[in-house]
């Protein structure tokens, strides 16, 4: 099972896996697959999870399945890798200080949720060591 990277808005789950998957937005009742792939992920990616992301998921599936979110054993939140003990900056901060990119997203929710999924994904990757420690320069 994939690593998956999402981020959760008021009515819509984005997910895209680590391994450069597309992005694929969940909305209404299509949530309900969202939660169960990502309960069967073996890992799941998250900026400020902790403090947001995964209550959210539960009070949704609360609501859309009569049951709580069941997270995967592991759960990263990037937040918490770049800013330990503190609150820190935000994802837009975060990834501006760590990962250059000229990549462009719509200005809408969607695109703004796909922005977020994709700058959590970068953080990830520039954490993992994946890509060049410093400033990297991404075009895609």
């Amino acid at each position: 099972m994939p690593t998956l990277v999402f981020d959760v808005g008021m009515s819509i789950i984005g997910i895209q896996n680590s391994n450069g998957g597309r992005y694929i937005p969940y909305y209404g009742d299509g949530r309900k697959k969202a939660l169960e792939r990502l309960e069967r992920a073996c890992e799941i990616v998250t900026y400020n999870g902790n403090r947001y992301d995964l209550k959210e998921l539960n009070t949704l599936s609360l609501s859309l399945r009569g049951k709580g979110f069941k997270a995967p054993k592991n759960h990263i939140d990037i937040r918490e890798k770049f800013w330990p003990n503190i609150l820190g900056k935000c994802l837009g901060d975060t990834f501006n200080d760590n990962v250059a990119s000229s990549r462009v997203f719509p200005d809408t929710y969607e695109g703004s949720n796909q922005a977020d999924v994709y700058r959590t994904w970068m953080l990830w990757k520039h954490w993992n060591g994946t890509l060049r420690s410093g400033m990297v320069n991404l075009t895609t």
